[in-house]
């Protein structure tokens, strides 16, 4: 049987699968003037590290940037080493211990040997578009690792790495249009963190009465406590005063959970973070197991804290996991006396938190014990009080959820307009 290929219009069959016919598949060694390998000068040699010129090493470089510069070399250093130093504007990759870090240095920059530096043949290719083409190869080139203790990438395998080379200005055009989705994604992410920033003021001043209502000022003033200086109408309670502790559930031995969805949910430690649970990744109790821990459930109205590995994650559960069975390794709050947001943000500041914190190092085997947990003090305000506090920190909350949930839209748009760019299957008009 003969089985036609497809085929399309203005484009041609190559190794990368198709490319337009005026385009050209090319290793990385075809488009570069130089690739330079990197070093550490001797530790032994104090003199060497007190200079004024930038060095890095692949732990320098944290979302495709060169982060804050720790460590200056002298001349004296470059000359007695196998360092090198790299130019404003070249490219840095990361071939071991890192793979799949990149950079663009922002300024001349010695390098360490967990980097190339890639000096781009600027009559052929685009430095902008040679760094965002190699960012979308990151999953490949990991693929490439070699070595056991080490792992990396070998000079060798590198320049052979292929890439779809478009005319110059097409590459131009195809790298300042990613450019622009960049700097939409990079505004979000400062938002966000500003967002954040407030976010972690309000609660530092709002929980702790430094900042106030006026409305509900019964008396003016603040007062020593055990939680520090409060106003003098709060109170100071301990968290078995204002609600139930009670531990989750184990599965029995012999027993296991189930992807298989059943009535029954049960929530993990994996499937928390602070402020609630990740719906996705909810494993199933078994029918036939539910009867013996059918007693371990938690409440929509409830707060879990993790007691077991990783300590003080705090949060709630969704309606739709309202009755879910809990881990051994977190307990409830429930049959709370205060407003249910404001004490998870309570438990959530650095009120409870450092003293998880110093539990957690204190112990080999990190564990939160019930007894610790119903002696934790803290600050109660009127419920009126506790329910503006919360009101307020929440409408920030969403504020950050929204702008979280925007940022993840322009990531995933981004991904899919690099795969139509980048292999010519959407084209741009030069």
């Amino acid at each position: 049987m003969n089985v036609k290929k497809e085929i399309k219009r203005g484009y041609k069959m190559t190794k990368l699968g198709w490319i337009p016919v005026e385009w050209e598949v090319i290793g990385l060694k075809g488009v570069c003037a130089k690739l330079i390998n990197g070093g550490t000068p001797s530790r032994k040699k104090t003199e060497y590290w007190n200079g004024t010129i930038p060095w890095i090493s692949g732990a320098d470089i944290l979302n495709q940037e060169v982060s804050a510069i720790r460590r200056r070399i002298t001349k004296e250093a470059i000359e007695n080493s196998s360092t090198n130093l790299i130019k404003k504007g070249d490219i840095l990759i990361v071939t071991r211990t890192g793979v799949g870090k990149l950079a663009i240095a922002p300024f001349d920059i010695c390098i360490s040997q967990d980097f190339t530096g890639v000096i781009p043949n600027l009559d052929i290719i685009n430095t902008e578009f040679l760094f965002i083409f190699l960012d979308f190869s990151i999953p490949k080139l990991k693929c490439l690792n070699q070595g056991t203790s080490i792992n990396g990438i070998t000079r060798d395998v590198l320049i052979k790495h292929k890439i779809p080379l478009p005319p110059l200005p097409e590459q131009k055009k195809i790298a300042q249009i990613l450019s622009t989705w960049d700097r939409a994604i990079h505004t979000l992410e400062r938002l966000i963190s500003k967002k954040q920033e407030l976010k972690k003021g309000l609660m530092q001043v709002l929980l702790t009465g430094k900042v106030r209502f006026g409305e509900f000022v019964v008396e003016e003033g603040m007062r020593e406590t055990k939680l520090g200086w409060l106003p003098r109408d709060w109170e100071v309670k301990r968290l078995s005063e204002i609600a139930e502790i009670k531990g989750g559930k184990r599965i029995p031995k012999g027993k296991s959970l189930s992807d298989e969805k059943t009535p029954y949910p049960y929530i993990r430690v994996a499937d928390m973070f602070n402020g609630g649970v990740k719906i996705n990744q909810v494993k199933y109790v078994p029918e036939d197991v539910f009867p013996i821990i059918s007693r371990y459930t938690i409440s929509e109205k409830d707060i879990f804290i993790t007691v077991a590995g990783t300590l003080g994650i705090v949060g709630t559960v969704p309606a739709s996991l309202d009755g879910a069975n809990l881990t051994e390794n977190a307990d409830k709050l429930t049959n709370l006396l205060c407003d249910r947001d404001y004490l998870l943000f309570v438990l959530m500041s650095s009120i409870v938190q450092k003293h998880i914190k110093a539990e957690q190092t204190s112990n080999a085997q990190p564990k939160l014990a019930l007894t610790r947990i119903r002696k934790f003090f803290i600050p109660y305000p009127s419920l009126k009080e506790q329910k503006r506090i919360s009101t307020l920190i929440i409408k920030i909350q969403k504020e950050i959820d929204f702008l979280e949930n925007e940022f993840s839209c322009f990531q995933t748009q981004k991904k899919g307009l690099m795969q139509k760019l980048l292999t010519g299957e959407v084209r741009v008009k030069v």
